[in-house]
């Protein structure tokens, strides 16, 4: 019984933690390899998932500083695909997305696969130090996203109300992992 007991916490340990290494250009950007949907880039068609535009969610937060203000903001982030399974998922700004300042906000880098409309989204959650898996549907117009779940094993799972809203605002330049 206890070498099993043991066996098991080998096994938990190895999957439950997953030291990502990270790229030399961008800090805390974990290279492809530590990504499970990296080794499906490229594969297959990417259906009615807009790869010129890019998708927009609109939210309003609240904002907690250490000395103990808080402020309400409106934010925006943005996704963009690549027609080769990479896609960037930007930080919050203040400032709506338009094509002169869609560059300028700071991004990640990340990777999905999608199956008809049917779409799976892997990031790295800078703060908790986690990978995530977001579960999604591509619409014409939008893509909304209902689940996320941490991928390690058994890892916790939540209901997203997620709606990215694709804006007639292109990105123009070629998305190239960082080194």
């Amino acid at each position: 019984m206890q070498a099993a007991t043991k066996y098991l916490l080998v096994l938990l340990c190895c999957y439950g933690c997953n030291p990502a290494k990270f790229t030399q250009m961008v800090p805390k950007q974990p290279v492809p390899d530590s990504y499970h949907l990296s080794r499906e880039v490229g594969s297959g068609p990417v259906g009615s998932l807009d790869t010129a535009h890019v998708y927009v969610f609109e939210n309003d937060v609240i904002w907690n500083y250490p000395n103990g203000n808080f402020e309400f903001v409106h934010t925006y982030k943005y996704l963009k695909f690549s027609p080769r399974g990479i896609a960037l998922f930007s930080a919050d700004s203040r400032d709506s997305i338009s094509s002169i300042n869609v560059v300028g906000i700071a991004v990640q880098y990340c990777f999905y696969k999608i199956a008809g409309d049917n779409l799976t989204l892997e990031f790295y959650d800078v703060l908790d130090r986690k990978f995530h898996l977001w579960y999604g549907k591509v619409y014409p117009d939008k893509i909304q996203f209902y689940k996320d779940k941490l991928r390690v094993f058994n890892g916790g799972r939540s209901k997203l109300d997620g709606k990215y809203y694709k804006k007639n605002i292109r990105y123009n330049w070629p998305i190239k992992w960082p080194e």
